[in-house]
């Protein structure tokens, strides 16, 4: 009798922490909608009060511009999994799920060049000698730039924005040149007013600046080599597009979405219009989350990969095994995402970074690294926010 009554209280205590866990970050009156192309977001919001699904009112916002048709539904109350699953039962509704808010994961002449031992370590920090991705091996083959087809390389980043004034990246912000900044007019007729930066999906405008994370990831993914300045991205004649997005994730897929857009415009223009964007970063994500509650986060990669873009994405900054706690985006199981854990200069898997067979693909130096930091400053940045980028 005893023992079924602890039981009892460890189960309930067990239902109470992990419950809180696992249904932490959902943002419970709002959803994300993707809609069948064509479909009507004010109808189907009419179907749904006329239906009395819904009940409170309701305020809508479009994530990316035709012919995509997702959006972000707000309401007065909270939704229950019940509403949900009616909405995703009628016959112009794709997806649906609920919003959730996400966190972030923190041989050149360059002058700082030997502080990152990331690159290149000849256990100058007290690592181990060769605990490094040998980027210099690599910059004997390219160091970004223009592919051999001549196209120019630009690398997404998704975060909180970055210091485009730095002395290091401003030769390497990606620039729609397509686009006349400031005139009020969408000059390429991509659906996006004035980005001639990128795009902020929080503003709904191209003010990418800011950055106190979004700074030395650039860095590391593309400060400018060879300029006797600084530090060295690895590929360090890249471009840079910089997206920002809010703390929402459906200001995330509206920043993915931007990019499909992007490099599906280059390949359909045969690189008139667009970017050609070969990959993505996301230094962020959502702790003890499964990938079946995010089930139009997850299908945007697949979508970018069959565009031609692989993803990377930082896993969580805990020790926990992935594969049964869950982690977004880590859990989602696109082909096309390359998932990060984070390792030391001992080529060692750092205690606090997660794990697992099923969800994580790779190990990068993470722990202790070195980048850019704003207003034209350098210094240490580390967890899986680092180590996605050296992906």
């Amino acid at each position: 009798m005893h023992c079924q009554y602890r039981i009892t209280l460890v189960l309930f205590f067990l239902f109470i922490v992990f419950g809180n866990i696992f249904g932490q970050n959902k943002i419970e009156n709002e959803l994300i909608l993707q809609l069948e192309p064509g479909a009507d977001i004010e109808n189907t919001i009419t179907s749904l009060f006329r239906q009395n699904i819904l009940k409170s009112k309701a305020s809508t916002k479009r994530l990316a511009p035709e012919p995509f048709n997702f959006w972000k539904i707000t309401l007065k109350r909270n939704i229950s999994q019940e509403t949900i699953n009616k909405i995703s039962s009628l016959p112009n509704v794709l997806k649906t799920q609920y919003n959730h808010s996400i966190s972030y994961r923190t041989v050149p002449n360059d002058s700082l060049f030997t502080n990152q031992w990331s690159l290149n370590n000849t256990g100058q920090s007290g690592g181990e000698n060769d605990a490094d991705i040998d980027a210099d091996l690599a910059w004997d083959l390219t160091t970004g730039g223009i592919s051999p087809s001549g196209d120019t390389i630009v690398i997404c980043i998704i975060d909180n924005g970055v210091d485009t004034s730095h002395v290091d990246l401003v030769g390497n912000i990606w620039k729609n040149n397509k686009e006349i900044r400031g005139n009020g007019i969408d000059d390429d007729g991509n659906g996006y007013v004035d980005d001639y930066l990128g795009w902020n999906t929080y503003l709904d405008n191209d003010n990418i600046s800011g950055g106190n994370h979004g700074t030395p990831v650039a860095g590391i993914i593309g400060a400018k080599g060879n300029n006797k300045i600084g530090i060295c991205g690895i590929n360090y004649n890249v471009k840079l597009m910089v997206l920002v997005n809010g703390d929402e994730e459906a200001d995330i897929i509206g920043a993915y979405l931007y990019a499909l857009k992007m490099r599906k415009l280059y390949n359909e223009t045969n690189g008139q219009e667009g970017a050609y964007i070969v990959a993505t970063n996301a230094s962020f994500g959502i702790d003890n989350a499964r990938a079946e509650d995010h089930p139009i986060w997850c299908s945007v990669y697949d979508s970018l990969g069959n565009a031609g873009v692989l993803n990377v994405g930082a896993t969580a900054n805990n020790n926990i095994n992935v594969d049964a706690y869950g982690d977004m985006p880590s859990s989602c199981p696109s082909d096309y995402l390359l998932t990060v854990t984070n390792i030391d200069k001992y080529n060692q898997k750092v205690n606090g970074a997660g794990y697992g067979k099923q969800t994580i693909d790779i190990g990068a130096y993470g722990k202790g690294t070195f980048s850019l930091k704003n207003y034209d400053n350098y210094g240490s940045f580390g967890g899986t926010s680092a180590s996605t980028p050296h992906a």
